[in-house]
């Protein structure tokens, strides 16, 4: 994509029965917003059923309204705080990575309707595009949920959500002077990433709270599982 940061299919990637999730079906992103004409071109060329996004009202601007119709844009915001009151010039990459730590533990126990939506829009076999600003963390829970529902083994999981490291580039390209200098390079890049432990954390809560992410998703968020994998999995 030209412009659309840490765009990617989950298609290829195979679960742990050796079925193989379908291409051109599911689809995880940043800010696509931002899309130049081919960018959209090619999204449509996905014939896209639906786009599901996990900003919240303070992260969009009037700018986007020309790609809110051309798409199907579903808003299911997920706020976990303004970055902004996390930033100063005392901002170490240990606080950093803590204070992302501390987001990732609220994914699965504050924000159950926006992945239950997620989910429910996958038992009936849609195409979909689901992303936030970056692409990375409240895109990169509900991947971990959505592909456990597909079977994919945790280890793949975590390939596919550190795979979002590559796009960092393109990630400060889009916040340029975000940071203002308020904070040190090491700070930033702890925002800026993804890490194993981030990811850990929300497994973790899943597993104290919910016993595991099976049981997570098929009593707590009331998902049927057995559709999700009839529409995306293949041999």
């Amino acid at each position: 994509m030209e412009k659309i940061v840490n765009m990617r299919t989950l298609g290829g990637l195979v679960n742990q029965q050796g079925m193989q999730v379908k291409y051109n079906k599911l689809f995880r992103s940043g800010n696509p917003s931002v899309a130049s004409d081919s960018d959209c071109a090619v999204l449509k060329q996905q014939a896209i059923d639906e786009i599901i996004d996990f900003r919240s009202d303070v992260e969009k601007k009037p700018s986007e309204q020309s790609f809110a119709q051309q798409f199907n844009w579903i808003a299911q915001p997920i706020f976990t705080g303004n970055l902004e009151g996390l930033l100063s010039h005392d901002l170490t990459r240990e606080m950093a990575s803590q204070a992302m730590c501390n987001i990732y533990r609220r994914f699965p126990i504050d924000f159950q309707p926006q992945f239950h939506y997620l989910l429910k829009q996958a038992e009936s076999g849609k195409t979909l595009l689901f992303h936030c600003t970056a692409g990375k963390d409240r895109t990169g829970c509900a991947a971990l949920l959505l592909l456990s529902a597909l079977g994919v083994g945790f280890d793949i999981i975590l390939q596919d959500y550190l795979f979002s490291n590559e796009a960092i580039s393109g990630l400060k390209n889009q916040v340029v002077g975000f940071a203002d200098n308020r904070i040190s390079e090491e700070a930033f890049q702890a925002i800026l990433e993804v890490t194993p432990e981030y990811l850990d954390n929300a497994l973790a809560v899943i597993n104290k709270n919910y016993g595991n992410v099976e049981h997570y998703l098929q009593h707590t968020l009331a998902i049927d599982v057995k559709a999700i994998r009839q529409h995306y999995l293949e041999n």
